[in-house]
């Protein structure tokens, strides 16, 4: 088998693995003003896990040959090299806008745990209040 014909798959999966990097992209944009907004962002992190999922598959599909290639230890061809540069900077940035969203998701944490503390102890305090008034009624009653 020729260096070619071990990297024409190479090069089919990772074209393959880069439109779904483009899909990634698109949506991790997307996340930035539900975020802003504080909207559920749950549907788009269901479509980013899929997108991962397809990612992996994809990946795990083109193991095989990855290492094919490299027990034969030669040098990407200059098609290889190129897609291998773009699909480093795909991922670069993906790493970029995933760290930028955890630090948004973090600051809204950040932001919203004292409400979120009030909120529970008012409910604890509710709740509390409640069980008193009950049992202070079923003294009452017996």
């Amino acid at each position: 088998m020729t260096t070619q014909e071990i990297e024409q798959p190479l090069l089919i999966a990772m074209d393959q693995v880069h439109f779904q990097y483009q899909e990634v992209d698109r949506l991790l944009a997307d996340l930035r003003p539900a975020f802003h907004q504080g909207a559920d962002p749950t549907p788009e992190l269901s479509k980013l896990a899929l997108l991962m999922g397809r990612i992996g598959v994809i990946e795990a599909n083109a193991a095989a040959v990855r290492e094919t290639w490299k027990r034969r230890k030669v040098s990407p061809s200059p098609q290889l090299r190129q897609v291998l540069d773009r699909q480093k900077t795909q991922l670069e940035g993906v790493l970029r806008l995933v760290q930028e969203l955890e630090g948004m998701a973090r600051e809204s944490q950040r932001r919203l745990a004292p409400q979120l503390d009030a909120s529970v102890t008012a409910s604890s305090g509710h709740a509390a209040y409640g069980r008193t008034m009950q049992r202070a009624e079923r003294a009452r009653a017996s």
